[in-house]
């Protein structure tokens, strides 16, 4: 991702810090799912791209002592408004604004998949991890929204649009290669896919706009025959229900430092 790109990812989801938490259930329920797994009584824990806070408050909870840092200053400015117990820093998940092995654990979930580098953001997550300290992290992966792009890309076929570049999330084999060259030990690397579903293409895409995820291209024009044409051809294969189905594949990653 070059820096233009994840300066607008920043502004995007700062901008969306106010109505995240209402939007972004498949988000919460995996920041639950992380936290849960996770014994941080007592321990240090760094808490990476923790938007408004879902995890960093279960693991408060939990009995941690947590940093929880984040790209966005509104998600920052959020997160310390609910969640005061914890040390809030604005700071890139690529250069942790932190000494070398200072904390026990290093958690995050719903985040790396933004970051511009993914092997700089793992070695940054190691470098600031004790010998022997955990890496527990989950973040969303390639096959997302995978029938939404294969709409579109058939849409654009039927009208001869040419589309421009589009940013795809890091794979599953993206994720294994950034761990190895981060340097952790025998990493734990599982893909799970979720599912939900919406009511038309453009609740999907007021969906992603209301979380801050709507970064499909620098310069990206629909216009009407192309969103309609991408609404025929999403509900011509992926309807269920009278509901479009939505796919999400999660990458859970586990390893010592």
């Amino acid at each position: 991702m070059t820096p233009h790109g994840h300066d607008m990812i920043r502004q995007r989801f700062s901008d969306a810090a106010a109505r995240y938490a209402a939007l972004a259930d498949i988000q919460a329920a995996v920041a639950h799912h992380l936290a849960q797994k996770l014994d941080v009584r007592g321990a240090f824990v760094l808490d990476v791209g923790a938007g408004d806070g879902a995890v960093a408050g279960h693991l408060l909870q939990a009995g941690g002592r947590v940093v929880a840092l984040d790209t966005a200053w509104g998600m920052v400015e959020a997160g310390r408004r609910r969640f005061s117990g914890a040390a809030w820093v604005q700071a890139d998940a690529c250069a942790l604004p932190f000494g070398d092995k200072c904390f026990d654990v290093v958690a995050s979930a719903s985040a790396y998949q933004w970051v511009h580098s993914l092997p700089c953001a793992f070695s940054e997550a190691r470098r600031v991890l004790r010998p022997g300290g955990l890496f527990s992290a989950v973040m969303f992966a390639g096959g997302t929204l995978a029938e939404f792009f294969q709409s579109l890309e058939g849409a654009a076929c039927k009208l001869d649009k040419p589309l421009p570049p589009m940013r795809h999330l890091p794979g599953v084999e993206d994720v294994q290669a950034a761990m190895r060259a981060a340097g952790f030990k025998s990493p734990k690397i599982v893909a799970e896919q979720r599912r939900t579903s919406f009511s038309s293409v453009t609740a999907l895409l007021v969906w992603l706009k209301g979380i801050g995820a709507n970064s499909l291209a620098r310069r990206f024009y629909w216009g009407r025959g192309l969103l309609a044409t991408t609404e025929k051809e999403y509900r011509a294969r992926f309807m269920h229900d009278d509901k479009l189905r939505a796919s999400f594949e999660l990458v859970w990653i586990e390893a010592l430092a």
